[in-house]
């Protein structure tokens, strides 16, 4: 016996077990290991060492349940041979499971930091819990004060998306059960009274994170002593756990992100080719969803203002629901790099076979009904091919339940609606706000917002349902199947004013209408819908709606009188409008050009002038405007012009025309040395027309046979009458 226990000391000394026994004497010192287990001791069968944690595991019933250490497929997990620790159950079994370290915590110290290598496999129920307290029955809740768990997919104490399950990562979870906020990583970070951080591969994840408290259990200042890994009753779960450390103090890893000690934003960072496993905190760890981003910002529990950084690139077939704001900061989405371009959020998915589908959706949809300030920014950003942009939702029936002050500017909407998908159900709206308040819409695009189906009723902003004092100004609305501006149910004292309506409507610019429950029966609101009052349409330019006819400057679709409704006041009015012009209608080309340039680049004769080939593909704005090509996309092959002889021998070109481009004139030519071209009668036949895939093409053929010997050319040239 004496011969076992002297090999085992220095064994025992590398797994860092550096004391046992009584520890009232002696204080911890910060950074000292009072715990520790490499997992290269083991038992019978492969039970963890007794002489590290004191005793056999509670509970286990193997096989459908254990605690054991083992080296099975260990390179696979943790990318290296060598022990690990592995919990286990597969629901068959009803007992609870637990693995204590009972007061082996040597000295006990009220702030601890444990750290380790786990691997998660994905699925499972409510999780394995880690827990601190004093004694050995804290895995029944009374000498524990916080609950730890390793929830299902990634969540972490409730919170989801705190970790990528399938992944090997290092966590330190610095415990504070002292009385006093403590300070971790240099003075950086603040690890709050009664609460613990999470750190997982070296970035904080979890600030001051108090779940599944008991008031009834250890006091706070008490030492913790004890330390528990278990499974609660039939859980399905599985945990891996290597290379346990607990320290004294909030000890920081090596690899640590150092957390920025200034006032400014806290980032996040994304890329096109960005991973949701990486911790999106730096431009090198970039994070691909914005969905992930929800995740990361949700656990961290910043309290300062938000930036996520995009990267210039597409992202394709985001939706993103979003619940987590602070009315005391911001959140703002803006380019990481604003001169390299817009980020391209596209609805669009590849097929896989060369082609896109699109499942249509929003983008960006906010569920806040917490009556407070939801402070988002959306700026510098494009978004196309989605059913519905952004939707900023409260609750249509709660006033008190609505969300404010949010902000989207210098945006540019492309293609919303089913226009690029026409079997999805129409939409309504590019930018919804439903009881949402106090919002700015300033300086964005709005362009190809089109309904196939469905009557083309959509709007670039529905203000509807309690919506108020809502701020619309200086933005462009082209090419709109539907009234661009919609109001709706007692949505008051918003201001559209400065904008641009070109091609954009159906029945006015600006249309307000309510659901009136004394004269249909489809409503759907338990209390009325009512009008809406004191809102101002000023200084506005319209120029012609949707099918280019005259329209309207605005549009009431029913009367102001309706059971349960009253105005703000006794006469107030329904609309202010006043200054709302009608300019000339601007060219052809500089509608075309409006559809698919943003504001910059409109102004840069080198990107959208006549002459400028943004795409690089050698085919001019003027010609991609004349054949209705897309000037920001490489011409198609099916799309440019298409050479051929026919039965008779003549030489053919095929090519498609733009409808729409008025001022322009498609000229073939024809010469036999390319120095002399000709065109007209007794050269060319007059073009004939045909359809091609739902575009309108035309084919001009020479006047006589080319026969073999003949050198024979054509060319294809744009003329504009400016």
């Amino acid at each position: 016996m004496e011969r076992v226990w002297l090999m085992r000391i220095p064994i025992l000394i590398t797994a860092g077990l550096l004391a046992l026994g009584s520890a009232e004497t002696r204080a911890a010192e910060n950074g000292q290991i009072l715990f520790a287990d490499d997992f290269s001791l083991s038992e019978f069968d492969g039970a963890p060492s007794e002489d590290i944690w004191g005793a056999a595991p509670r509970g286990q019933d193997a096989p459908s349940q254990s605690i054991l250490v083992t080296d099975t497929d260990a390179a696979a997990y943790f990318g290296s041979e060598g022990n690990y620790l592995r919990i286990f159950s597969d629901g068959e079994n009803g007992a609870s499971m637990w693995l204590t370290a009972e007061n082996r915590l040597s000295p006990p110290s009220p702030v601890v930091t444990v750290a380790f290598d786990f691997y998660r496999p994905a699925g499972g129920d409510h999780g394995p819990r880690l827990r601190l307290g004093v004694g050995d029955s804290i895995w029944n809740n009374t000498r524990v004060r916080q609950d730890i768990q390793f929830g299902s997919d990634g969540r972490f104490s409730a919170i989801s998306g705190v970790y990528n399950p399938g992944t090997r990562h290092h966590i330190r979870v610095v415990y504070n059960n002292s009385p006093e906020d403590i300070e971790n990583y240099h003075g950086a970070a603040t690890v709050e009274s009664d609460s613990y951080d999470v750190w997982i591969d070296g970035v904080r994840v979890l600030a001051s994170r108090r779940w599944n408290t008991h008031d009834g259990a250890i006091a706070v200042g008490e030492d913790i002593s004890s330390l528990t890994f278990g499974v609660f009753g039939d859980d399905v779960n599985e945990l891996l756990v290597r290379d346990l450390r607990v320290y004294a103090g909030a000890v920081p890893g090596p690899d640590a992100e150092p957390v920025v000690e200034d006032d400014g934003p806290f980032r996040y960072y994304l890329h096109p080719d960005g991973d949701d496993g990486n911790h999106g905190r730096s431009p090198e760890f970039p994070v691909l969803t914005l969905g992930r981003v929800h995740q990361l910002l949700q656990a961290a529990n910043v309290d300062r203002d938000v930036e996520v950084l995009i990267a210039p690139g597409t992202y394709y077939g985001q939706t993103t629901v979003w619940t987590h704001t602070r009315p005391d900061y911001s959140i703002t989405f803006r380019p990481l790099d604003p001169d390299a371009g817009m980020p391209v959020f596209e609805a669009g998915v590849p097929d896989g076979e060369g082609g896109m589908e699109y499942p249509g959706g929003t983008w960006f949809r906010l569920n806040h009904t917490s009556g407070e300030a939801t402070n988002l920014e959306f700026r510098g950003l494009r978004i196309q091919n989605y059913q519905d942009a952004i939707s900023l939702n409260g609750n249509r029936n709660n006033p008190l339940a609505y969300n404010s002050h949010n902000t989207i500017r210098e945006c540019y909407f492309y293609r919303i609606g089913n226009i690029s998908n026409p079997s999805l159900s129409p939409s309504t709206a590019v930018i919804r706000f439903v009881n949402s308040q106090d919002n700015v819409v300033e300086n964005n695009d709005f362009i190809d917002v089109v309904n196939i189906t469905g009557g083309g009723l959509i709007h670039a902003t529905y203000i509807a349902h309690l919506a108020d004092r809502n701020r619309i100004h200086r933005n462009r609305f082209i090419n709109h199947s539907g009234d661009p501006i919609r109001v709706r149910d007692f949505s008051n004292d918003n201001d559209i004013r400065d904008n641009y309506f070109i091609l954009a409507g159906n029945t006015g610019a600006y249309s307000e209408w309510y659901c009136d429950q004394d004269a249909r029966d489809d409503c759907t609101k338990p209390e009325p819908e009512c009008p809406s009052w004191e809102n101002e349409f000023r200084n506005n330019l319209i120029v012609s709606g949707y099918n280019n006819q005259f329209l309207p400057v605005f549009r009431f679709h029913q009367g102001d009188s309706t059971t349960g409704c009253s105005p703000l006041f006794e006469d107030a009015p329904r609309l202010y409008n006043s200054g709302n012009t009608r300019p000339l209608e601007p060219s052809a080309y500089e509608r075309w050009q409006h559809r698919f340039f943003e504001p910059a680049e409109r102004e840069d004769t080198g990107v959208a002038g006549p002459g400028a080939d943004p795409a690089g593909d050698g085919v001019a704005n003027l010609v991609k405007f004349a054949l209705g090509i897309d000037p920001r996309r490489a011409a198609p092959a099916s799309l440019l012009p298409q050479t051929g002889v026919d039965g008779e021998g003549r030489l053919t070109l095929a090519y498609p025309v733009n409808p729409d481009a008025d001022g322009m004139a498609i000229v073939v030519e024809v010469s036999s040395d390319l120095q002399e071209w000709k065109s007209g009668d007794g050269q060319l036949e007059a073009p004939e027309s045909f359809e091609r895939n739902g575009r309108t093409w035309e084919r001009v053929r020479t006047a006589t046979p080319v026969s073999d010997t003949d050198r024979t050319f054509l060319r294809l040239r744009v003329e504009t009458d400016s």
